[in-house]
């Protein structure tokens, strides 16, 4: 369970995140973050919150959505590489590959569907800024964050404030206890501590941006860890933060990193 301030940084960053996640109930569209709505065409979440599943969802695959809907609830495991059929704000049609994870905030059982991050790179509209759904919407980006299928760290200048089940089992953890609250460079691998300062510093001190970055991390174990990152700037309270995403490329040991 997040702290309510950690809270607000999900929320922050699962809208920032490039990777497309659209949650849905069994009648309405729930939460789409700012990927989401690019790949889809729209420039503002309230035009698609609340609104009928029909909306995102081809009509030719609602049967098909509440089918899965049923397997998700049976079987609690995500399905991968789903074909889906979407639509657009315009009305067209949009086939898609998605990985759909059943998620839980409070008593409601949700369907989370994610989408490869390169889908949504070529589309022009720019979503505005997050809408505020409430500590519920706080709630639903944890946990999206958290079942996502890829690493997403959540950092303030010095400290992690949050990392994501992939993220714990990347970097060995068996607690979020031992990566959560410790200082981001115990993670850092000591050939990248001076390379890692100098980018952190970047990303905070413009703003911007940084992605395919090469990184050498530390395990919990002391195992090496080879990655590559994208660092997101993220703003709650007036207090920066950087969402940290990325991808495992190999592992190697403590003596042969």
């Amino acid at each position: 369970m997040v702290t309510e301030a950690v809270a607000d940084f999900c929320y922050a960053g699962a809208w920032v995140t490039p990777v497309p996640a659209l949650v849905v109930d069994r009648q309405t569209v729930v939460f789409a973050n700012a990927a989401a709505l690019r790949l889809l065409d729209y420039s503002d979440a309230s035009d698609l919150v609340g609104q009928p599943l029909d909306r995102v969802l081809h009509p030719d695959a609602l049967v098909a959505e509440m089918a899965r809907r049923e397997v998700l609830d049976v079987t609690g495991a995500p399905l991968r590489d789903v074909p889906t059929k979407l639509r657009t704000r315009t009305g067209a049609p949009l086939q898609e590959s998605a990985d759909v994870f059943p998620i839980r905030v409070r008593s409601t059982r949700l369907t989370l569907f994610t989408f490869a991050p390169e889908r949504c790179a070529d589309r022009h509209c720019k979503p505005g800024p997050a809408p505020d759904l409430g500590e519920f919407g706080r709630e639903l980006a944890a946990e999206v964050l958290e079942v996502a299928p890829t690493c997403m760290l959540i950092q303030d200048l010095d400290t992690v404030l949050f990392a994501n089940a992939i993220t714990r089992e990347y970097l060995k953890a068996h607690d979020r206890s031992q990566i959560e609250g410790r200082p981001v460079l115990s993670f850092i691998h000591p050939d990248g501590v001076l390379a890692t300062i100098e980018r952190v510093a970047f990303v905070f001190a413009t703003h911007q941006q940084m992605r395919d970055v090469p990184l050498k991390l530390k395990a919990v174990d002391g195992g090496v860890i080879h990655a590559i990152g994208d660092a997101y700037p993220i703003r709650v309270n007036g207090r920066w933060g950087a969402l940290i995403t990325g991808n495992l490329v190999r592992r190697g040991d403590a003596q042969n990193g």
